[in-house]
């Protein structure tokens, strides 16, 4: 009996759909927004109406400057932004990144591209016609002011980098400054070099005058050119800005802002910051501390949180899923910020902590802080505490617990991974040492400097270590070893492994019979506690977390998270996270993965058969 055609498709499709649905899939769900992040740069438009600020994550905000509203987000860079010039006519914004890019202010939209040498280095002529900017070290050029095309290119003769760009009032003069403390004048018209001023330090800013002044910021804290004296302004220049007629010059330096002002004394504020003067010369805004603040000399007009993106140095989720605690790339007051998983939303959390280390906690539903207690009890103190999220509106933050532990002080090692937290809660890796919380005699902590990271294995029999040592050479690989060790004693390790390079990561598997390391191009994957090699993966990863026996969860370098299948040694299931991650951690069923990259954090969800 012959089946029915339209029977065998159904049948087919049904079958197609259902080995679809058991392959291993990564879906990126959402990215979290870690608002609040400094900037390299700030510029208002000439009407003062739009404040655009350059974020450390590579965006461009545009706000309303009265009100601190974000009109329109310009992806600018894929690194962090450098100077921004908006034209004289202010229809145009032009943003020094990794490439020169020009914008249409009203609509967001894109006009050109250009190569650039130096983000800190542009400058518009006074008609909006042209843009200069540094190529590199040895060239700079002259770009059309609609589509950046070289009209004129000026060869720099030191090989010292560029830092500063400058076009005269009349457009005929271009002045560029260089870390050899040369300011190099060129002639638009021929190219060639009309003039060349000589200073000590590096030129770090440059600005010409309407009356044909060149002012010429020093990297050791003199402003030279503003008047027949040279002007010391404190340690480290950093910025430069100058209104047209010289009237109002403003200089920002490691540990101030300087104002200087026709017919007024100089007045300076303290702390640094990125620095902005309003086109009336009577306001100003200033980037600092997560927030920007609009002044009138020294007073406070308003101030509103930084619109730009943080970029993420640590995160973890909490084991049911429901919520991700991302931390700047620096820890600073107000940089841990808390996530709603499903939703991707920040949600404000009363009384979070905003001190400590960050320790994924994968099995539990509270989010696990390592916090000093030197203060309390001396340098080697530390306090494992255990925060719950209650909800409810204002959410609030309740300790449950703390554990009172102690931390040689050598564990402090800037080469060392994140505390580790075993799945029973009964185990804390840091550095050399494996703390057991409930017992300290039990604890491990071997006269060994160099280890980088210490998890368990073979439910606690074991402890894991990784050593690696990079080489300071170029293209050496290192070299570093995987030991196990023995929690009833703490001697010599039991198992031992050195590989002729350094080990990046390693995990071991949920039944702890398996340590997998990450080594140059592969995975090796060795039993414990001999370390005898089971299987070598061809997977290019330098960050690796286990999902089941099986599968593996990996990290590469050209910012992809991938599946591996251990029984096959492919990579079954990948997807795109833009960089490479600084860490990952899962909740309690391994569906979910929250993903810290260079600039951004992701939700991943992860599905295996």
């Amino acid at each position: 009996m012959r089946m029915p055609i339209a029977l065998v498709v159904v049948l087919l499709a049904s079958f197609v759909s259902a080995a679809a649905q058991q392959a291993p899939s990564l879906t990126v769900e959402r990215e979290l927004f870690l608002s609040g992040g400094g900037g390299q740069s700030m510029s208002w438009s000439p009407d003062g109406r739009v404040l655009a600020v350059g974020g450390d994550c590579g965006e461009v905000v545009l706000l309303d400057a009265a009100t601190g509203e974000r009109l329109r987000v310009l992806e600018a860079s894929d690194h962090w932004t450098g100077r921004l010039c908006f034209s004289p006519d202010g229809e145009r914004l032009a943003v020094a990144g990794r490439s020169v890019t020009l914008w249409e202010v009203a609509s967001g939209r894109r006009l050109a591209e250009a190569a650039s040498g130096n983000p800190s280095a542009l400058d518009w002529s006074r008609d909006g016609a042209f843009l200069a900017a540094v190529q590199g070290n040895r060239s700079a050029a002259l770009l059309a002011g609609d589509d950046l095309e070289v009209t004129r290119t000026f060869d720099l003769p030191d090989g010292t980098a560029a830092d500063s760009i400058a076009i005269d009032a009349a457009g005929e003069r271009v002045a560029v400054g260089k870390r050899s403390g040369k300011t190099y004048v060129f002639s638009v018209a021929t190219g060639e070099r009309v003039g060349l001023h000589e200073q000590p330090d590096w030129v770090h800013g440059l600005a010409w005058l309407d009356d044909g002044r060149l002012l010429r910021l020093g990297w050791k804290g003199t402003l030279r050119g503003y008047g027949e004296e040279d002007l010391p302004v404190g340690a480290s220049g950093f910025r430069l800005h100058s209104s047209r007629d010289g009237g109002n010059v403003v200089v920002t330096t490691s540990k101030q802002v300087v104002w200087f002002r026709d017919g007024a004394e100089r007045w300076r504020v303290d702390g640094g910051g990125v620095v902005a003067p309003h086109p009336d010369g009577e306001r100003w805004a200033r980037l600092h501390d997560g927030r920007i603040d609009v002044l009138r000399g020294r007073d406070v007009l308003r101030t509103f949180p930084s619109p730009c993106r943080q970029p993420p140095g640590d995160a973890v989720l909490t084991g049911d899923g429901r919520y991700a605690v991302v931390i700047g790339e620096r820890w600073a007051g107000g940089s841990a910020q808390v996530f709603d998983v499903a939703t991707g939303a920040r949600v404000e959390v009363d009384g979070f902590p905003q001190d400590g280390v960050l320790v994924a906690n994968p099995q539990g539903t509270e989010v696990v802080l390592l916090q000093s207690a030197e203060q309390e009890r001396g340098e080697d103190q530390w306090d494992l505490r255990f925060w719950a999220i209650d909800p409810g509106e204002p959410r609030r933050a309740r300790l449950v617990r703390t554990i009172e532990l102690r931390l040689d002080h050598r564990t402090a090692n800037s080469d060392l991974s994140e505390p580790w937290l075993s799945p029973d809660l009964k185990l804390l890796g840091h550095g050399d040492q494996l703390l057991d919380l409930e017992d300290d005699a039990r604890s491990r902590r071997p006269d060994m400097l160099l280890l980088n990271e210490t998890v368990a294995a073979g439910g606690g029999r074991f402890a894991v270590s990784r050593l690696a040592m990079h080489s300071s050479l170029a293209g050496a690989p290192g070299f570093g070893e995987v030991l196990v060790f023995a929690r009833e004693h703490g001697g010599e390790p039991v198992g031992k492994r050195r590989f002729d390079a350094a080990p990046r990561d390693l995990s071991v598997s949920p039944d702890g019979a398996t340590v997998a390391a990450c080594v140059g191009d592969v995975v090796g994957l060795f039993a414990v506690p001999e370390l005898a090699e089971q299987q070598r993966c061809d997977w290019s990863w330098f960050d690796a977390l286990w999902l089941d026996d099986r599968h593996l969860l990996g990290a590469t370098h050209d910012g992809r998270v991938q599946i591996g299948d251990r029984r096959t040694g492919d990579v079954v299931a990948e997807a795109a996270v833009g960089s490479w991650a600084r860490r990952m951690v899962f909740n309690r069923d391994r569906g979910v993965a929250l993903i810290a990259g260079e600039n951004r954090a992701f939700v991943v969800r992860i599905r295996l058969p």
